[in-house]
């Protein structure tokens, strides 16, 4: 099973829980790293997560990832925050954030870029425009490669 594939079907098995829980699952990694290969989870709730938020979801995850025998090989299991510069995946994300600033990174150029820091005015079900500078930038969902908000401090 392809990486794209093996995440979507653990997303499909571990949102449904984590929803139940009362959180949300933000976005879901596979890396290889130093310590080998890392499965992160990135949750939230409305009023933010805390480090026994990450130690209870750990827990409620780890038996659904060993039934479900989506890795074959050794694995490091993290939950975590999406922090202040948090990852946006979904739509729903994107909506969320609205007028604030964000990074973006596309798979292919748009307009002779990859890269765009600057205010999100705009998301539909397609994709999103952000505002660089004085220029509109339309970016297909299919096209992002990575996007996170920028905070900004007062």
């Amino acid at each position: 099973m392809k990486k794209e594939e093996t995440l979507q079907a653990i997303e499909n098995a571990i949102e449904p829980v984590v929803e139940a829980e009362g959180y949300e699952l933000i976005k879901i990694e596979l890396n290889k790293e130093p310590v080998g290969l890392v499965l992160r989870f990135y949750l939230d709730k409305s009023d933010g997560i805390s480090i026994d938020d990450c130690a209870y979801l750990s827990e409620k995850i780890a038996p659904l990832l060993d039934q479900g025998g989506f890795i074959k090989k050794t694995y490091h299991l993290e939950v975590s925050s999406p922090g202040l510069n948090r990852p946006l995946v979904k739509p729903k994300h994107f909506r969320r954030f609205l007028g604030k600033q964000v990074k973006v990174e596309t798979k292919s150029k748009v307009e002779g870029r990859h890269r765009f820091r600057g205010f999100l005015i705009d998301v539909n079900d397609e994709g999103v425009e952000i505002k660089v500078g004085g220029q509109a930038y339309f970016l297909n969902y299919l096209n992002i490669k990575k996007a996170n908000l920028e905070h900004q401090f007062d």
